[in-house]
């Protein structure tokens, strides 16, 4: 997991950012002034939430109207989510830019990938038990709280938005909610995962509690195997690099003339793997945050 940076410009059909004054400028615009149906549906669902608690009503499954969740699914604004995270999960960094749409997810594969939803829209759980309404309804088009996930983390994520502090959740479209909520889930956008999350070879395992319980809430765990192939082919071009060093540094140690190939194919490989190496580390890499772990020595 990596710290994303997001597009400063978004797709039209989305909203940009939410805070407290949002719901205010909705409503000051006309009905022929709503740039698109998100803020339409948006606006719609402030106002049922200021009816149902006026009214004294109770909140369910379908309090609120999410008709136009195919405004996050339209190609514009996915390819750009995708484009933004290097076309990776945003929670394990499986690359699934190029996994076909009948790709069926099992527990061990990834499937075709989703638009997540960082805050659950409908509704939310603080543990795998019970569910609770009304979710984040107001950010379910806002651009910041959309991320791409593979089916895997998306699927054991579902509803879980746990807190430090419970009775410290943002509950409707008037409040503000970072720095106020204390989230046990990490914010990929706000915060660096790497400060949260580290790895041992292909395992990984949390330097905080929150690392701990995103780890958790994912079931990062699952990707151990998928990982550890990965691993072990940057340990191979590692160790090529390795070798040229001691052929450097100790030439009488190791004798050149003894290695199957010749200099100039040594060479061409040992090029070969730093380029490998230098990739491997970059944010666009696949697992990049246990790559760089592996060859900074923490894995240790």
């Amino acid at each position: 997991m990596i710290k994303i940076k997001k597009s400063i410009s978004i797709p039209r059909p989305l909203i940009k950012n939410w805070d407290k004054d949002t719901y205010k400028k909705l409503c000051d615009k006309k009905q022929d002034e709503l740039l698109n149906n998100g803020e339409t549906e948006t606006l719609n669902n402030c106002d049922i939430y200021n009816r149902v608690i006026t009214n004294n009503e109770d909140f369910d499954g379908k309090t609120f109207s999410f008709k136009a969740q195919g405004l996050y699914n339209k190609p514009v604004a996915k390819e750009q989510i995708m484009k933004d995270q290097h076309y990776k999960c945003c929670y394990c960094e499986t690359k699934i830019k190029n996994r076909k749409k009948n790709k069926k997810y099992t527990e061990n594969t990834f499937g075709y990938g989703v638009v997540e939803h960082f805050r659950p829209k409908a509704a939310y759980k603080q543990n795998r038990e019970k569910l609770n309404y009304p979710g984040y309804y107001w950010l379910a088009y806002v651009w910041e709280n959309l991320f791409f996930a593979c089916e895997g983390c998306n699927g054991n994520k579902g509803n879980l938005f746990p807190l430090q502090k419970p009775d410290k959740r943002t509950k409707n479209h008037n409040c503000k909610l970072e720095p106020f909520e204390n989230t046990l889930l990490i914010n990929p956008l706000l915060e660096n995962p790497e400060k949260h999350i580290k790895f041992h070879d292909a395992v990984p395992y949390g330097i905080s509690d929150k690392g701990t319980k995103t780890i958790e809430i994912c079931k990062l765990e699952r990707l151990n195997e998928t990982r550890d192939k990965y691993l072990t082919k940057v340990k191979k071009e590692k160790s090529l690099i390795d070798l040229e060093y001691k052929l450097t540094i100790r030439t009488k140690a190791i004798n050149v003339e003894d290695i199957e190939f010749d200099k100039d194919t040594l060479k061409m490989l040992m090029n070969d793997a730093k380029d490998f190496i230098e990739n491997a580390t970059k944010n666009e890499a696949p697992y990049s945050n246990m790559v760089r772990c592996y060859l900074s020595g923490l894995d240790k």
